[in-house]
């Protein structure tokens, strides 16, 4: 399925939920690759602030400049360049009910332990992730398919049964 040797760039791509950080951290440690979120080009979480445009995207450059990386995040439209640079592609798209429930199994676990994740999230954050969830199935799905329809690269479509095996 994925070669070391082959996929040196992977992006991962899906929405809030499903399970992107999850299969990231495995292939991180299965091909030996550094793994780094867009949500951490866009915060400097230590701060807790959002970083100008300009800096979120030299984040970006800085990553893509090095020979081997592994990227994952909802974002598409201002990282796009980082889908056409990847060797692989791997699409997450999972059922919404499934969404939904990893959204507030994981917004508990954060609650109870913090110290796992980046920050911790507010209430606010949590219903702004089902309304992101649910303009994911009404606009944002059939974009991100479209455009990365138009890439030449290496495209590996997951689903939640695929998600299941560990």
């Amino acid at each position: 399925m994925i070669n070391a040797e082959k996929h040196k760039r992977i992006r991962v791509f899906g929405p809030c939920g499903s399970g992107k950080s999850y299969l990231t951290s495995k292939i991180s440690k299965q091909l030996n690759l550094i793994h780094y979120e867009t949500d951490n080009m866009i915060w400097n979480r230590k701060e807790n602030i959002k970083y100008t445009r300009d800096k979120r995207n030299k984040n970006l450059k800085d990553i893509m400049s090095k020979e081997s990386w592994l990227i994952e995040g909802a974002q598409y439209k201002w990282s796009f360049e980082s889908f056409q640079e990847a060797d692989l592609v791997i699409y997450i798209d999972p059922k919404p009910s499934r969404l939904y429930s990893r959204i507030i199994s994981r917004f508990i676990k954060m609650q109870i332990n913090p110290m796992d994740y980046n920050y911790k999230q507010s209430l606010k954050e949590l219903f702004e992730m089902f309304i992101q969830t649910r303009e994911y199935y009404k606009t944002t799905r059939d974009d991100f398919v479209g455009r990365i329809e138009a890439v030449s690269t290496e495209v590996l479509i997951l689903n939640d049964s695929i998600l299941k095996i560990k």
